[in-house]
């Protein structure tokens, strides 16, 4: 890990922060599971919206991991595509649980989530990594 450090700075270790907000990786695969699992028979409209909350997670995922290489200044013209995406993210969610909930699908998933901004930009970022790695 030192050596990373020595190119990305000591951002990239925040030694397992394990504040209330932040994400393990434990944690998104058990919720991903749950949410995979329970649209075992999803129609249509419900997979089309699951893909869509993938396709936004992964948007945003992509802004968001470029973001310890931007410039100060890159960041401030950046800040507001990151806070869209991120919005969207979660706009997405939300209509896949509400969709969930009318079709009396369980939503265990979303509860675990929670509503904290900084956790589900997290769970975004780990759905990218799943959908990234499940695609080679």
């Amino acid at each position: 890990m030192a050596r990373i450090n020595q190119y990305v700075g000591s951002s990239w270790n925040r030694n397992a922060d394990t504040s209330d907000d932040t994400m393990l990786l434990s944690e998104a695969d058990d919720i991903f599971k749950k949410l995979s699992s329970s649209l075992q028979t999803a129609d249509r409209e419900l997979v089309a919206l699951y893909t869509d909350m993938i396709t936004k997670a992964i948007d945003y995922a992509g802004i968001r991991s470029e973001w310890l290489l931007l410039s100060p200044e890159e960041k401030k013209y950046n800040k507001e595509q990151r806070e869209l995406l991120h919005d969207t993210f979660i706009v997405t969610l939300n209509t896949m649980e509400e969709a969930m909930i009318s079709r009396k699908i369980p939503t265990i998933w979303r509860n675990q989530l929670g509503s904290d901004r900084k956790r589900i930009g997290d769970f975004a970022c780990y759905l990218a990594l799943f959908y990234g790695l499940n695609s080679r």
